[in-house]
């Protein structure tokens, strides 16, 4: 199952935008989304990869909120909580430097092919905080995928 454990937060405000972050705990496996409604973008990601049995987060409203309880008791997942803006707690450092990429974005917003060209970098990279270093996409999917990058032309 690529999805035992997910860790979330929802990132922001950063440049006027709120992002749910979710990250696989074993392959580092990042999803990030502008937040609209965080139980039905889980659903969505959920659809494509699988339901997990765990969700860690921290107490944030929309995670403790009425229907975020019931959204996990529904899918039989068990919510796990740590404290607020800790996210090293929760081993997931890839917060920070989705974070920092964004602040250092040169537009006013972080657009969504600018998001999708740094997820596809960051997925294909070798990563130290994974078995043998190697990227989230070889952990997930067992093997790396080709990128798109773009702005880069071959003459």
């Amino acid at each position: 199952m690529p999805w035992p454990r997910l860790h979330v937060d929802c990132a922001g405000p950063l440049k006027g935008s709120y992002y749910l972050v979710v990250v696989n705990s074993f392959s580092k496996w990042p999803e990030v989304h502008k937040c609209k409604k965080t139980v039905s973008l889980l659903h969505e990601f959920f659809a494509r990869y699988g339901i997990p049995e765990t969700i860690e987060s921290d107490n944030g409203t929309q995670f403790t909120s009425d229907e975020f309880r019931k959204f996990c008791k529904m899918l039989v997942i068990e919510h796990v909580t740590t404290p607020p803006y800790h996210s090293r707690s929760n081993g997931q450092a890839f917060y920070d430097t989705f974070k920092r990429v964004i602040k250092k974005a040169n537009n006013e917003d972080m657009n969504d092919l600018a998001l999708q060209q740094f997820l596809s970098v960051y997925r294909v990279t070798p990563n130290a905080n994974t078995p043998s270093g190697m990227s989230n996409a070889e952990l997930l999917f067992a093997r790396n995928r080709a990128i798109l990058l773009w702005g880069f032309h071959c003459s």
